[in-house]
């Protein structure tokens, strides 16, 4: 656990570097420290967005704090399988690697975190560095799956003497379905990832519409992945994309019903506050805050579900 915490602090000393190139390129209007090098900012938001995600968040909540306390929690000695936790770690660093080498080589690959054909083509990149940061992806993809399996066997088989399911601590339980969301969608994003390389490499047009290929098909696997949390719905990326009118009434209600369960949690935690003795401590401050943004960008959610006002806006 202490090993991907120290390892996510590092990527994410990278990152925020990155991001403060970026902040201080957007301070003034113009050409700024990057002197007018369109690509390079590319290259720094598609490396800083796919640091934060695979190499920061899901190494530290997960690897990290899953790693620390999943076991603490169920009463289990360790993990259930001490050296698919290893390896499961030590992918990372050789996939960090891969991902900076991609930033490096040539002009670097300046496709944003979501690598959209027909930008991450050979047409548009040519060259190894957008391979690079794909083999980077497929490896990062392997080691979550990788701790994700270790979860869901720890928790299904060294729970304590009378730890029960329904004593299970809510984080174990969020940990289990994360692992199983993961291990759904992550090969989903790895087929992706194949085709746009095999397109890249081997003449194949799965996202090449000249060779019959679709370029949406790639958007739709990348966001069933990119929104395992409610997998249901992940089209609502892509409303401007040129969707059938049908597509879009399905993805506008789905998107909408996902409110309701989401406004509950916001009146339960709001209601546990109301009948609690709160004490403004830090943590408690971080926590208000949280509500409020999560209260703002949940309406807006709303809002933007509709497909019409999305494409309107």
């Amino acid at each position: 656990g202490l090993m991907y915490l120290v390892f996510a602090a590092f990527s994410g000393v990278i990152a925020t570097t990155m991001s403060m190139l970026i902040r201080m390129e957007l301070s003034n209007p113009g050409p700024g420290i990057l002197n007018g090098n369109g690509q390079l900012y590319n290259v720094l938001i598609t490396a800083h967005g796919l640091l934060m995600l695979f190499f920061v968040v899901m190494p530290a909540l997960m690897g990290g704090f899953g790693n620390w306390l999943v076991p603490v929690m169920i009463g289990a000695p360790d993990m259930a399988f001490p050296r698919m936790n290893n390896i499961s770690f030590w992918v990372l660093p050789s996939s960090l690697t891969l991902l900076l080498l991609s930033s490096l080589v040539e002009q670097g690959a300046g496709v944003g975190w979501t690598a959209y054909p027909p930008l991450s083509s050979a047409l548009s990149h040519s060259g190894a560095s957008v391979d690079l940061a794909i083999f980077s992806l497929h490896v990062a993809g392997a080691g979550s799956i990788m701790g994700s399996i270790n979860f869901l066997v720890t928790v299904a088989n060294m729970r304590a003497q009378g730890m029960t399911l329904y004593r299970l601590p809510l984080f174990v339980w969020a940990l289990c379905f994360v692992s199983i969301l993961l291990i759904g969608s992550l090969p989903v994003f790895a087929a992706g990832l194949t085709m746009l390389l095999t397109d890249r490499n081997f003449n194949t047009s799965f996202f090449l519409p000249a060779g019959g290929g679709d370029v949406v098909l790639y958007q739709h696997l990348f966001w069933f992945f990119g929104h395992p949390e409610v997998y249901l719905v992940w089209a609502h990326h892509m409303y401007t994309v040129g969707l059938d009118v049908d597509t879009r009434a399905y993805f506008t209600s789905a998107t909408m019903m996902i409110a309701v369960p989401t406004g509950i949690k916001i009146f339960s935690w709001l209601a546990t506050l109301w009948g609690g003795n709160m004490w403004l401590t830090t943590p408690m401050l971080f926590t208000l805050g949280f509500l409020v943004l999560f209260t703002i960008g949940g309406l807006t959610g709303i809002v933007l579900a509709n497909a019409g006002v999305d494409i309107a806006l």
